[in-house]
């Protein structure tokens, strides 16, 4: 489950939206550090990972025609499955 999560989620790819908004969180003075991790973890696992999804399951459909060999086959992701 965790391991279909993170190849869904994608985390790795948030990591240029999280180091800017962890420097703009310190440029603007981190006052509270907990609340700032929070809003981290939305960013990172509901906007850009939610975001990855969407874009999946939109492109299921062409990656099953598509001759293009790629890491991550959408069309064998748990949500694509029809």
């Amino acid at each position: 489950m965790i391991k279909t999560l993170y190849y869904l989620l994608r985390p790795l790819a948030a990591a240029p939206f999280a180091f800017a908004f962890v420097i703009g969180a310190l440029d603007a003075g981190l006052t509270r550090p907990l609340e700032t991790l929070a809003y981290l973890a939305v960013l990172v696992f509901g906007l850009a990972g939610g975001a990855h999804i969407i874009n999946s399951w939109a492109d299921r459909d062409l990656d099953k025609k598509s001759q293009i060999k790629k890491d991550i086959l959408i069309n064998q992701q748990p949500f694509s499955q029809q």
